[in-house]
């Protein structure tokens, strides 16, 4: 009776000093709520409630729950620093998991601020943690520190056999759930790291659980298996079925469509998901996702089709409407460069014209190279003679053997609408080297190489 007695007072203790922690949360700093909060610990001390050793594991747990909690409502990853600092020694394995998960999370799309935070003492503290407790990660805990460094993209060689040996014993448990496999290989492939045999157990335990993933854990799963070059031929089957029964693909972020389709194009063969095919690109059509679509994703898609020789899958008219886009875009943002190469093999493989990408590349680069003047030039990029010669032609359509200035604003019209008279009137200055506002193919030449301001200077120095 009467340690049912003393239980019920320190049962009220605890009460008052956890309202006590979220006031201090919503007050004070969080070193202060944290300590603040630690106090039920030491009130059930203080009444002796541990004498029978009974309420231990109890204040444990109470204790790594206030720990999570103020993780959870730190505000920025300063303040889950400060709370590391002060009390990674207490920490548990959930709460170093929890931790590196905050912090992650808080700098996703901080690039900057990821850079300065990995050179923080105070991660590689955690980090140390982590690399220790590895062992005593519970599934989701492991999912969840594997998320963390891929997102702050930091895995220091010491972390990588204590946490591949914990994902090796939860598969030897199977207690990842469909969700936890989809995040680790997502993880793996942004680590470029590629455990073989893992990736096969993986793709083994996911046949049972592809019945509870959603679209975007798919769309991960699929997206980490084909960035890493892995074939999953057990799984692709099972997955297509997924994909497409009843509202899964009608739910597809823009995104996701893209990183589907872009591991169809690594993993799949022509003729094996024509149906898949057929269903994502209804998805990524005009009236659904096509216009959240960047240029880059759209080139990937046509990139997949062309591979799997699957463009009769694709609604009337909507190759020609990705191609439409990506011209408008290249025009106006040039495609990386292992993008437009890619995109003019999809093209060519496909009997389409792609010559307007190197021509609607090089009119950009002769604009940039018109707008910095003699001042610092952007980095241009390096182009073949016959590459030259090709563009150079399609824009001096009577062949006289230079570009006047109809002929530029012709080609100019064709790709872009954003260039006006004033600017082309410039570009033709700029690019004539001689006095009869023609541009040669010798001046074209050295436009597109980026040395027309020192061919002039030159010029200049020789006729005083």
């Amino acid at each position: 009776e009467a340690f049912r007695v003393r239980m019920a007072a320190v049962a009220i203790l605890l009460h008052v000093c956890s309202v006590l922690s979220w006031r201090a949360q919503a007050f004070r700093s969080p070193k202060h709520a944290t300590h603040l909060s630690l106090l039920q610990a030491r009130v059930s001390l203080l009444t002796g409630a541990t004498s029978a050793g009974r309420c231990v594991p109890l204040l444990q747990e109470n204790k790594e729950a206030i720990f999570n909690t103020q993780l959870f409502r730190a505000d920025d990853s300063e303040a889950v620093l400060r709370i590391v600092d002060d009390h990674l020694d207490e920490f548990k394995a959930r709460e170093i998991a929890t931790a590196l998960h905050r912090v992650a999370a808080r700098n996703k799309y901080k690039r900057a601020r990821r850079d300065v935070l990995l050179r923080d003492a105070r991660l590689e503290r955690l980090v140390d943690a982590a690399k220790e407790q590895a062992a005593q990660f519970s599934a989701h805990c492991v999912a969840d520190v594997l998320w963390s460094m891929a997102t702050l993209n930091h895995f220091p060689s010491r972390m990588l056999v204590p946490v591949l040996t914990s994902v090796n014993s939860h598969l030897d448990l199977q207690d990842f759930k469909g969700h936890h496999l989809s995040t680790i290989v997502w993880a793996f492939a942004k680590l470029n790291t590629k455990p073989v045999r893992l990736l096969e157990r993986i793709e083994e335990q996911t046949v049972a659980k592809l019945e509870y993933m959603n679209m975007q854990n798919c769309a991960n799963l699929m997206w980490g298996f084909a960035k890493l070059n892995y074939q999953p031929i057990v799984l692709l089957p099972h997955m297509m079925d997924a994909l497409l029964k009843p509202g899964m693909l009608d739910a597809a972020k823009h995104v996701e469509v893209a990183d589907i389709g872009y591991s169809l194009g690594v993993i799949a063969q022509p003729g094996e998901c024509s149906d898949l095919l057929r269903a994502l690109a209804q998805r990524a059509a005009p009236d659904t996702t096509l216009r959240w679509l960047s240029s880059r994703q759209i080139c990937m898609l046509i990139d997949t089709f062309a591979q799997l020789e699957a463009t009769e899958e694709l609604p009337e008219g909507l190759l020609d409407a990705w191609i439409c886009i990506v011209k408008i875009a290249h025009a106006e943002t040039p495609l990386m460069a292992r993008d437009g190469a890619k995109l003019e093999r999809s093209l060519e493989r496909l009997g389409v014209d792609a010559a307007w990408i190197k021509k609607s590349e090089m009119l950009s680069t002769w604009l940039e190279q018109m707008s910095s003047g003699s001042g610092s030039r952007h980095a241009v990029p390096t182009y073949s003679e016959e590459q030259l010669r090709t563009v150079f032609d399609l824009i001096d359509t009577d062949r006289s053997g230079a570009i006047d200035r109809d002929e530029l604003k012709v080609a100019i019209d064709k790709v872009s609408a954003q260039v006006d008279e004033s600017a082309i009137k410039q570009m033709m200055e700029f690019g004539a080297l001689a006095d009869g506002l023609e541009v040669s193919f010798d001046d074209f030449k050295l436009i597109m190489s980026g040395a027309m301001p020192e061919a002039k200077q030159a010029r200049q120095v020789a006729v005083v």
